[in-house]
């Protein structure tokens, strides 16, 4: 280090600054050659105006988190700027100020903002005293804070940082390839001493301070900078590629320099800058996850380019694993986990500080659904295991322990302090990416990058297949599902996006008619919400079912409210086919005028509202439903409801998928059709009588009913064939009328098998090798069935004859000369791939009276013979290949000419 760019000393050290295969087969969305929209969605946030008194707009400074200030240490070649350093602190408050107009008079464009401080207050990995931290927490947390100053900034010949904020450096100029005398001194130059505003009140302590900044910054003349986009690739490619080598079935890079074209819209904030955003007004998109997590990894590109897409100005991601080294019960730097209290000296202390997630999701983001259930969620789904964040509130452990509900990363949330939903009611999280499911629970869309990448690739492509082995129909139904998971994923973020940029979809709700209903019945409301031009792709699979893919386009969700005037009666969550039932109270006498309210989805979709009215009235009604033991695929039946007796109307049969089954009565009996195409299975199924003029709705115990699996006719047919041509078994599989059998035949023989998929036409073909050698085959054919069609099997048999060869060739080795022997080459050729031929070949040659014959093995296709001695003229030779247990003979005429 060189020693006359090291100033005098005075003291202290600021904390806490929080701030601000292939490109072919990974492509994320389709190529375009237009330019991405001016971003003009989103808040626009200068963190450090809003937290420096005296700073001002479009500083130097950028916030980084303890991961990238760790990343730049290691990474970085040339010379870095670093300011530690928190608005809370009174000598970043008096100094940052100063150091700002220097390095703008300088043309310096970046310098880095870190704070050791990890909670903007007492998380402080250089001072743990105050952390509230049990003993395994303070280790946990001051090993972090250790590793940076021994493995990076004491890397120095004269700076010496000791975690003492009044002597340690706060401004400085790292450089992590500089030495001197062949020993390591990465600190160019530093500025240390704490200040305070009376240290800086008058122009000559401004000057003499400013002098020093601008010995410090510059001791060198040029400085280097890292994006947050070259940080976010750097790490995440690099990251993936140590977890998942092989690019053909698990991708390659994720992020590539394309992706900045438009500007990257991802920017990491640390958690004081996050909590500062968040008491921001306006609508923040948010990203969770880290660089350390695959499921964040598999979506970071298209949350990037749907910003890109629709104008979005910036995605703010903010990683729960604070050093962005996983999620594992032992990672104590991970806050989305539980505080685990332990007792020390009679004080309970946290190995965790997960207060800091749940405060963050208690008190910010309130109304935010996730997968796991808190033991509230429990109560009211109904059902469920309970796996929360258990944490104390506000980190108080004098306080009762609370639970926040769990959000996995990566997740995709937009975010408006001030947001209500269409009731009134503050929702400031207005919309996530997540399946929400029929039982009223969701599911969080963790995926992966290679079913990301390959979410478009038919059934069969063995392509970005991560570990599944797709070899066999389940393995491939399997991939099919995550790659199904993954595009819908996808779909999911671009409609939160879509949301967010203003693109929003009208909604209709409809109400099916309410029959009369009696007094004290309690009827069901059947809602049905549709939206135009809203069609997301969703898949009806789970992530890792093994049967065949079942899609769907994608239906408005959210919450269906009932009003009796201004009292809400009712409540549901509309399914995932955009319907929903709802169940009213016990209803008077007279008639029920009710207003049926869609409260929409975030931003995407609008609310919207239909009423509905009925009766009530009438004598008490009762409803039975008998059905049949069970059913066959694809030839349909009954079921029989019975009502009271005079009964008029209509019955109602639920449980079958697809819309109600509607039967009138007749003398007290409603027939309701099964349809032949109702899935087999097993399904619970109830009648619901709308009532009469006189009788009320009633409705039946639930019936058990089975769909059991069609039977399937299985033909086959194959046509003998010569070796070298491939037989081809043709199968076809009829099931009942109306019935289309999907999935595979296989065809098995000499202890082999051989696959084909059966077509929409109930057809399959599979061929066998062309390689079998000649002989009678017996094959057994067998049809794996599907989800509705029994398997089936049948045998057959199958000739290979022997095969022909191609030409046939005499050639003499050399001229030949009259009364010498002269050796010859016979050539036997055999088409491409097969076996080369083998036998004898003979060779009968006349000149006149005169005739001679030779007869010569053939190996490999060639033999080798010696002509006998003839007399000079021309020969006539016929040359003939006897065949083989392979192929069948063949004869040839050629000339021989013989010389004196």
């Amino acid at each position: 280090m060189t020693t006359p760019l090291r100033l005098p000393l005075r003291r202290g050290l600021a904390a806490a600054a929080v701030g601000a295969l292939t490109a072919s087969l990974l492509a994320i969305t389709p190529a375009t050659a237009q330019a991405a929209p001016t971003p003009t969605v989103g808040v626009t946030v200068d963190y450090f105006d809003d937290v420096y008194d005296d700073l001002g707009a479009s500083s130097v400074f950028e916030t980084v988190t303890i991961e990238r200030f760790e990343y730049l240490l290691k990474n970085q070649t040339g010379n870095v700027a670093f300011f530690i350093g928190d608005p809370s602190d009174p000598s970043s408050q008096a100094t940052i100020a100063h150091v700002n107009r220097v390095a703008k008079a300088r043309g310096i464009s970046k310098i880095y903002n870190f704070t050791p401080k990890l909670d903007g207050d007492s998380l402080n990995v250089w001072d743990l005293a105050d952390s509230g931290l049990s003993e395994a927490g303070r280790t946990f947390y001051g090993n972090v804070g250790n590793r940076l100053i021994t493995d990076y900034l004491n890397k120095d010949v004269e700076t010496t940082f000791t975690k003492n904020a009044a002597t340690d450096p706060y401004l400085f100029v790292y450089n992590k390839d500089r030495q001197v005398g062949g020993v390591e001194d990465r600190i160019v130059a530093a500025l240390a001493g704490a200040k305070t505003a009376a240290d800086l009140d008058t122009p000559a302590e401004v000057d003499a301070y400013e002098d020093q900044v601008e010995a410090t910054l510059g001791s060198v003349g040029s400085y280097a900078t890292n994006t947050n986009f070259t940080f976010q690739k750097d790490e995440v490619n690099r990251r993936h590629s140590a977890s998942y080598p092989n690019a053909e079935t698990h991708g390659g890079e994720i992020l590539t320099d394309a992706d900045s074209t438009d500007g990257f819209r991802i920017q990491t904030v640390t958690y004081p800058e996050l909590l500062h955003l968040l008491d921001q007004p306006g609508d923040i998109p948010l990203l969770f996850g880290g660089t350390w997590c695959h499921n964040t990894r598999a979506i970071i590109k298209q949350v990037n380019a749907d910003a890109q897409t629709y104008g979005v100005r910036t995605v703010y991601n903010f990683d729960f694993s604070l050093f962005s080294t996983g999620n594992g019960g032992s990672d104590l730097g991970h806050i989305r986990d539980n505080a685990l209290p332990t007792t020390e000296d009679g004080v309970t202390k946290v190995s965790r500080p997960s207060h800091l997630y749940g405060d963050l999701v208690n008190d910010r983001l309130t109304n935010a659904i996730t997968q796991y259930r808190t033991t509230q969620d429990v109560a009211d789904l109904g059902g469920g295991s309970v796996n929360a964040v258990s944490y104390f509130p506000g980190g108080d452990t004098s306080k009762t322990a609370k639970q926040a509900r769990k959000i996995q990363v990566g997740h995709v949330l937009t975010y408006n302090k001030d947001h209500v939903d269409a009731l009134g009611e503050r929702a400031p999280v207005v919309d996530q990416a997540i399946r929400r499911n029929d039982d009223g629970g969701n599911t969080e869309h963790m995926t992966e990058w290679w079913y990301v990448a390959g979410r478009d690739l038919p059934l069969g492509d063995a392509a970005l297949r991560g570990s599944l082995n797709p070899a066999s129909e389940a393995g491939a139904n399997s991939l099919q599902s995550q790659r199904a998971f993954a595009k819908e994923a996808v779909a999911e973020i671009d409609t939160v996006f879509r949301g967010l940029a203003g693109r929003s979809h009208a909604s209709t709700t409809t109400v099916a008619e309410v029959g009369p209903v009696s007094v004290g019945g309690t009827p069901t409301l059947d809602v049905s919400v549709a939206a135009a031009g809203y069609a997301p792709f969703i898949s009806l699979n789970s992530a890792n079912a093994n049967t065949a893919l079942l899609t769907d386009t994608g239906r408005p969700s959210g919450l269906v409210a009932v009003f009796d005037g201004a009292e809400k009666v009712g409540q549901a969550r509309l399914k995932r086919n955009g319907t929903a039932s709802i169940t009213l109270p016990a209803q008077p006498a007279g008639e029920s005028d009710l207003t049926v309210r869609y409260l929409g989805r975030g931003d995407v979709i609008d609310p919207s509202q239909t009423t509905v009215s009925f009766a009530v009235a009438g004598d008490p009604s009762t409803t039975t439903l008998a059905a049949p033991p069970s059913l066959t695929f694809g030839t349909g039946g009954s079921v029989t409801a019975t009502v009271t007796e005079g009964a008029t109307g209509s019955v109602r049969l639920q449980g079958l998928p697809g819309d109600p089954v509607t039967g009138t009565i007749e003398n007290g009996v409603a027939s309701l059709a099964v349809p032949t195409s109702t899935p087999a299975g097993r399904y619970t199924l109830l009648a619901r009588y709308t009532g009469d003029d006189r009788f009320g709705a009633s409705e039946s115990e639930p019936v058990e009913l089975v769909v059991g699996k069609a039977n399937a006719a299985l033909k086959a047919t194959v046509a003998g064939t010569r070796y070298g041509t491939a037989p081809v078994v043709k199968a076809t599989v009829t099931g009942p009328a109306g019935v289309t059998p999907t999935g595979t035949v296989t065809v098995t023989t000499g202890g082999k098998s051989y696959v084909g998929r059966v077509s929409g036409a109930g057809a399959a073909s599979v061929a066998l090798p062309r390689t079998l050698t000649p002989k009678a085959y017996a094959l057994t054919i067998v049809y794996s069935g599907d989800a509705n069609v029994r398997a089936a099997s049948t045998t057959s048999r199958v000739t290979v004859a022997k095969g022909a060869v191609g030409s046939v060739k005499l050639k003499p080795r050399k001229t030949v000369r009259a009364k010498k022997v002269t050796a010859a080459t016979v050539t036997v050729a055999t088409p491409s791939g097969l076996a080369k031929a083998t036998g004898k070949v003979r060779i009968v040659l006349k000149r006149g009276s005169s005739t001679k014959a030779v007869v010569a093995t053939v190996r490999s296709g060639r033999a080798t013979v010696k002509l006998p001695k003839l007399t000079k003229g021309t020969w006539t030779a016929k040359v003939s290949y006897l065949g083989s247990t392979t192929y069948t003979g063949r004869t040839v005429t050629t000339k021989v000419k013989v010389k004196g």
